[in-house]
């Protein structure tokens, strides 16, 4: 059971970066750096909850 939702967790995420990607390209460098450095961040929290 955890497999298959962690699986659709994926999925939305992928979807959500794709989108959020779009809107990405438009901010500056700066930008992107942080909203990166704050995904990666978020990213291994959820992981070690896991």
């Amino acid at each position: 059971m955890s497999s298959i939702r962690k699986s659709d967790y994926l999925k939305k995420i992928f979807a959500a970066k794709k989108k959020r990607r779009k809107e990405l390209a438009r901010l500056p460098f700066s930008g992107k750096l942080k909203i990166w450095l704050s995904l990666k961040t978020f990213y291994h929290n959820g992981w070690r909850i896991r």
